[in-house]
């Protein structure tokens, strides 16, 4: 009877791997089934999807997904048929030289089809017959083309459309015209050349966003748009609420213009040539976030956020000298990130951040300063995150981290920090990186206190630091990350990003140098009183 029961349970393992591996599977492919659809995946490039390809895969396949790289391009022969038969409801066609799609070529799967990725490819132009009949589609991505034009009537089939993305093309002449796009919610435009004043059109007209109710986030980034139609905008997108126009030509933001898009939560005017934003242009907007990230120093005007309530704010590469308080003093009480990175001029003080009381993330990277003052005042209890890398750091306050007994990630790294005290004391730390620094040990009191059952500590990265690997000093470090995992030692200290294993390497001594840590074998540290 046991021998019928394994053998039943073999057949029905054979049955699943069956329904997993389908021996209709294309070569050098992957089908699988996930989320209850039937998928095949080709990403290795060099694929030839042809009508045998589709003849040969399973009828019930709902997802079709060839990808590859430039090095490595597939090739489409697409012919009218090649869909018939088929219920895809994701295509996802990308990397090859294709550029021509036959009209209606999409109409046999018209019924099924939410998604069509043909980024990637080679595409100059695409006329609005490809999309004849895709009524139900509701996201279209040509990223990655060579389009030189947009007409948003190539688009009119798709009265479904939400998410329309035409990234990293060569689109400058934005063709006016009115086409309704009634359930658009997300179009990227980004890195094209939009505003070339070698181009027909400088900028986009009222007509373009006549008819976009619906739009909620909008992506301009890396243009070279000077101006926007705000009234436009105000008038026909009330439902927008993430602005992303970095890296353009923008020279001036007037009063109401952003303060009229009352649906506001993201605004990015990082990197613009801006000489001027309005006292109270951000009046009346409550942002998650806002970027002014590159912009020059003078447009932080002291009534510059009057009337505004703002989440997170990055004010980094600014090229700041002073913090000025009374700018900062309307939105001080919300704000709970701070961004003041790579201001090199600026001067650190004692009490500079004092008046966020609310401060949560704090990022201070890039900056040349030695030794970190008292920056945050009395108000330390709610900071979750500081960020201090690459500051050449030599020293660190002894009392900084008893305040700051909500501190959950930590970045020292890439400083010139010898040591680093207190770290034992940080009870609900997650995350502490210390790579490229000056360490030579790590104190047993912070080895003991993090290898302990109760410690949330997850991640503790201390690579790039000159070990000394003297037996008294490796060897508690040494015992933790060679409990294996189930004290999380290893995991902790040696495993990075993508999984592997990257134990930190001894300096010293010289019979031991470029020695990982969990490699050191017990008997080159027989004579340590630690018992390893």
């Amino acid at each position: 009877m046991r021998r019928i029961r394994v053998w039943a349970i073999f057949l029905l393992a054979f049955k699943l791997l069956y329904v997993n591996c389908s021996t209709t599977c294309p070569l050098a492919c992957l089908c699988h089934t996930l989320n209850g659809k039937k998928q095949v995946r080709c990403e290795a490039g060099g694929t030839t999807l042809s009508q045998k390809f589709i003849s040969n895969s399973d009828r019930d396949i709902a997802v079709l997904f060839i990808s590859g790289s430039k090095d490595n391009l597939n090739t489409f022969n697409l012919s009218t048929a090649i869909f018939q038969s088929t219920s895809f409801e994701e295509v996802h066609l990308s990397f090859s030289s294709l550029n021509y799609l036959p009209d209606s070529i999409f109409s046999p799967v018209s019924n099924t089809l939410r998604v069509l990725n043909l980024s990637s490819n080679n595409f100059q132009d695409i006329q609005k017959e490809v999309f004849l009949g895709l009524s139900r589609l509701t996201h279209l991505h040509l990223d990655g083309n060579i389009l030189t034009s947009l007409t948003l009537s190539a688009f009119s089939y798709l009265s479904s459309l939400k998410v329309l993305t035409l990234s990293s093309n060569l689109i400058s002449d934005v063709i006016q015209e009115n086409a309704p796009l009634d359930n658009l919610e997300f179009l990227d435009l980004s890195f094209n050349l939009i505003g070339d004043p070698v181009g027909p059109q400088s900028t986009l007209s009222q007509i373009f966003f006549t008819n976009m109710p619906m739009l909620t986030v909008l992506n301009l980034t890396s243009n070279n748009v000077r101006s926007l139609p705000w009234e436009a905008l105000d008038r026909h997108n009330r439902q927008l609420s993430e602005l992303y126009l970095g890296y353009n030509k923008l020279q001036t933001i007037q009063p109401y213009q952003l303060s009229v898009l009352h649906s506001l939560k993201r605004v990015s005017l990082r990197g613009n040539p801006l000489r001027f934003i309005s006292d109270e242009a951000f009046r009346g907007l409550h942002l998650d976030f806002l970027d002014l990230s590159g912009l020059p120093a003078s447009v932080l005007d002291a009534d510059l956020f009057v009337g505004a309530r703002i989440k997170e704010l990055d004010v980094s590469n600014m090229k700041l000298h002073a913090f000025r308080q009374e700018t900062f003093r309307p939105i001080a009480a919300n704000l709970q990130a701070l961004n003041v990175s790579e201001n090199r001029g600026l001067r650190v003080h004692s009490g500079m951040f004092r008046q966020f009381t609310s401060l949560k993330r704090l990022f201070m990277t890039h900056m040349p300063t030695s030794t970190l003052p008292p920056i945050l005042g009395d108000n330390h209890n709610v900071i979750e995150e500081l960020h201090l890398s690459h500051n050449g750091l030599v020293h660190l306050p002894d009392g900084l981290f008893p305040s700051l007994p909500n501190l959950r990630r930590l970045n020292l790294s890439h400083n010139r920090l010898q040591r680093v005290p207190h770290l034992a004391e940080l009870k609900e730390i997650r995350e502490i990186d210390l790579s490229g620094n000056r360490l030579a040990f790590l104190s047993e009191e912070t080895i003991k206190a993090f290898s302990q059952s109760t410690s949330l500590l997850r991640s503790l990265k201390l690579t790039e630091n000159p070990w000394d690997c003297d037996c008294k000093r490796v060897a508690p470090l040494r015992r933790w990350v060679s409990l294996g995992f189930d004290s999380f030692g290893r995991e902790t200290v040696c495993m990075d990003a993508e999984g592997k294993i990257n134990c930190p390497v001894c300096s010293l001594p010289a019979s031991l140098r470029g020695t990982p840590i969990n490699n050191i074998s017990a008997d080159a540290l027989s004579s340590c009183d630690s018992d390893l």
